[in-house]
């Protein structure tokens, strides 16, 4: 049972399942709250719960300090002062008098501190006799080139280009793109003998030979104003001009500037020949080949300023000299790689087109040596790789000398000419110096 007190005094007993339920004073009718078995001891006899006494505050060492510290006044209770200065503590004894003195040296004078009357900055002697400290540059801490191949940008080797590309060509990205372009080049040989037979599909083989040549073409300006570090895309960002029309319109002219005599041989010799008249150059087989090698010696220089210069009157023969005598002595590597370049890389384009065609026609010649299988597909890929570490090395060439290049329109060249002043009118200028004599004299007056 669960006994407990109404307010009115009134006793009620109840079962132990009603425990924290409500229930009505029989004899007042108050609404009361029945109490839990644990709470039911603390209810008085007049309904009402008990508490337990206050309980005494214990006066300790930490609120005697509290009691010091917000004491009114800055008087102890017995009268001592209050150190306001420092932590608190207790009352520290008086101090034990001190000895006789004796005789004081005289007080130096205090060096008041001395600040600019303009800046307000303090002004701090420096002793300009302190001995120089050697420092050691070699321990500081400096970073690292992320990309080594850039060192070379500004220290050049007098005669050898820089030999990193070739390793640089190497990497997974570069690959990719070689890759890619040995696959186009595969894909030329196999239209072009198609379209022998499929007159439809003619046009193919001349918008890949586009787009091989202008590839080429593409690399001296990407790596040379763009300042890439690895290969372009072949399409780049497939703009029918910029990626397509103006790098190979750059290589046909640089072509066709170096080699127009052997095109115009060619071309005289495909005439009569359709037309079934005697070859007017018969001959011609050393006269190719010396043409050749004096077009190979102005190619890079002639390709270089076509795509880089932006400004047809650089092709100037002087202006082309001084982009060679600019790049030094390793200019002659440069026109070795190029021709070794593109001899492999026709020689291999052509043996390849020959064994493929021997696979197509049934009584085909013997194959020669270089249509060999093993022989044809190395050739092809030495030549493809050796055209882009071509574009490669001319596009450092011109991040390294161009700012050397006899190129007009590049930079605006400040003349040091004086600058003439108008000639005034003689009457304007007399009113000018009589107004500055009037000024002259209303100064004079003001400072008086």
């Amino acid at each position: 049972m669960i006994r407990f007190s109404c307010r009115c005094s009134q006793v009620v007993e109840l079962s132990d399942d009603m425990a924290g339920l409500s229930t009505q004073c029989p004899k007042c009718g108050l609404l009361l709250d029945v109490p839990t078995l644990s709470d039911a001891g603390a209810i008085d006899a007049d309904g009402t719960y008990r508490l337990d006494n206050r309980p005494t505050p214990k006066i300790n060492e930490h609120l005697q300090e509290l009691t010091t510290v917000y004491f009114p006044g800055r008087h102890r209770s017995d009268g001592t002062d209050i150190d306001l200065r420092g932590t608190v503590g207790p009352a520290k004894p008086p101090p034990e008098p001190a000895p006789p003195a004796q005789a004081a040296a005289p007080p130096t004078p205090i060096q008041r501190p001395k600040y600019d009357p303009e800046t307000g900055e303090l002004i701090v002697p420096v002793d300009i006799n302190q001995p120089a400290v050697a420092i050691d540059y070699s321990n500081l801490p400096t970073a690292r080139r992320v990309i080594e191949y850039s060192a070379t940008t500004h220290r050049a080797h007098p005669f050898i280009p820089d030999l990193g590309v070739f390793t640089h060509l190497l990497e997974p990205v570069n690959l990719i793109v070689l890759g890619v372009m040995f696959v186009m080049h595969l894909a030329l040989i196999l239209f072009a003998i198609v379209s022998s037979y499929i007159i439809v599909i003619y046009f193919a083989p001349i918008a890949l030979v586009v787009l091989l040549i202008g590839h080429y073409a593409m690399l001296v300006e990407e790596m040379g104003p763009n300042e890439r570090d690895e290969l372009p895309r072949p399409l780049r960002n497939v703009h029918f001009y910029d990626d397509f029309v103006a790098p190979f319109v750059h290589m046909v002219s640089s072509l066709l500037l170096c080699y127009w005599p052997s095109f115009i041989i060619i071309f005289a010799n495909l005439t009569a020949a359709a037309n079934n008249n005697p070859f007017p150059f018969p001959h011609t087989r050393d006269l190719h080949l010396a043409i050749f090698l004096i077009g190979s010696l102005a190619f890079p220089a002639t390709l270089q300023t076509i795509c880089t210069s932006g400004n047809i009157l650089n092709l100037r023969p002087d202006r082309i000299w001084g982009i060679i005598r600019c790049t030094s002595l390793r200019y002659l590597p440069i026109v070795l790689l190029w021709i070794v370049a593109i001899t492999s890389c026709l020689a291999g384009q052509w043996a390849v087109a020959f064994y493929w065609a021997s696979l197509f026609i049934p009584k085909s010649p013997p194959l020669p040596l270089i249509a060999q299988p093993f022989i044809a597909y190395p050739l092809l890929i030495l030549g493809i790789y050796l055209l882009h570490a071509f574009g490669w090395v001319l596009g450092q060439e011109y991040q390294r000398s161009h700012p050397f290049y006899p190129w007009i329109l590049q930079q605006h060249i400040r003349t040091t000419e004086p600058v003439q002043e108008p000639i005034l009118h003689p009457k304007l200028s007399a009113a000018e110096q009589a107004a500055q004599q009037r000024a002259a004299k209303r100064a004079k007056s003001q400072i008086r």
